[in-house]
């Protein structure tokens, strides 16, 4: 796993379902520098594969922050998302952009529900050219592919999508258990 990799579909995902509104606030907020800047690609590279040959192709830790990453808000689905874009991807699977749309209470709707992540990762179609497509994470580690998405410049046509998703017009084509051992997320939450 690459650091971009483990920033994008472990630590921030973990984050996220572990301290919804601290870690919006820490994308959005007075700790947006830092945070992205450093905290995230340092803890991120703890769960880098040994073995991965990652050299030259991948977020350089002496180099910090990584060019291109960003976070803001949007409005999705009525409700003010999270955008994370993150530095170009280099390898399959990697993201693009992540967005966290915080939801109601299926039950009690004037409740606030769980907060949703999902990825615009870097794809191949069957032809090998370069795509995108679209990923969820659930909070109980089940990775939901809604399948290709939009350009990766895009940012609405992400978003569209989304809503789409949303408001159950696109369903997932798959979904994959990818648990997460119990001490990797104790360790992600107590660096955080």
């Amino acid at each position: 796993m690459s650091i971009h990799h483990a920033a994008a579909h472990l630590v921030l995902p973990a984050l996220v379902f572990a301290e919804p509104a601290r870690t919006a606030h820490r994308l959005t907020g007075s700790e947006k520098g830092a945070f992205l800047g450093k905290d995230l690609w340092r803890l991120a590279a703890k769960f880098v594969d040994e073995d991965d040959d990652v050299a030259g192709d991948d977020v350089d830790l002496a180099a910090l922050p990584p060019k291109g990453v960003n976070a803001w808000v949007e409005r999705v689905a009525d409700a003010a998302a999270v955008v994370v874009r993150f530095p170009s991807p280099r390898r399959e699977g990697e993201a693009h952009a992540a967005v966290i749309v915080p939801t109601r209470n299926r039950w009690l709707p004037f409740l606030p529900g769980g907060p949703r992540y999902f990825v615009l990762e870097r794809d191949v179609d069957e032809r090998g050219r370069a795509a995108t497509s679209i990923v969820e994470w659930t909070s109980g580690w089940i990775r939901l592919d809604y399948g290709p998405g939009p350009q990766a410049s895009d940012k609405d046509g992400f978003l569209d999508a989304l809503e789409r998703v949303l408001a159950g017009k696109r369903r997932p084509d798959r979904a994959a258990p990818r648990p997460v051992p119990e001490h990797v997320l104790r360790i992600i939450e107590r660096a955080a």
